[in-house]
């Protein structure tokens, strides 16, 4: 429960400060629109004064087209790799759905399940649809494509992407 409290308190954290952040560089970008004077001069003995603007280089920070639930996946995600490295209450969680051999399976192939997850995460970035069947799908081809047989894959896809569920609501 902690951990959910962490990750939606950090979810929060990350938004508010990519809004905010969004919002100055905003308006900093439409201050740089400084007017500057140029004196000029002609063959009369009087000068004439004329402001002009100087056009102020506006970037665009990244956009990301997967919205606050493709963040809050990937943050999932991370969390779900660390936890595979080090253990704790996520992993227990991916575990307490596997049956005694494909927890085996799963220990002792964890480099063939963080590929896959890393390509799980540079998918979301496309991803039009972020629903659990669908990571569940599409994770499962990832592992097969890691090398994970299809007896194994399924359930291990399963497992994360009610993993990831449960960590993001």
């Amino acid at each position: 429960m902690r951990n959910k409290i962490f990750i939606v308190t950090l979810a929060g954290v990350f938004g508010f400060s990519s809004v905010f952040m969004t919002g100055v560089n905003s308006v900093s970008a439409a201050s740089n629109n400084t007017p500057i004077v140029q004196k000029e001069t002609s063959t009369t003995t009087s000068s004439t004064i004329t402001p002009t603007t100087q056009n102020a280089q506006i970037t665009q920070q990244e956009a990301q087209p997967y919205g606050i639930k493709g963040f809050l996946v990937k943050q999932a995600i991370k969390i779900i790799k660390v936890a595979i490295d080090k253990g704790g209450d996520v992993l227990n969680y991916i575990l307490k759905w596997f049956d005694e051999d494909t927890a085996k399976y799963f220990k002792n192939n964890k480099n063939k399940v963080v590929k896959a997850l890393d390509d799980l995460e540079n998918w979301v970035d496309d991803a039009s649809d972020l629903a659990q069947s669908t990571i569940k799908t599409k994770l499962n081809s990832l592992l097969m494509a890691a090398g994970v047989p299809g007896t194994y894959s399924l359930p291990i896809a399963d497992a994360i992407a009610r993993t990831i569920t449960w960590l993001i609501l």
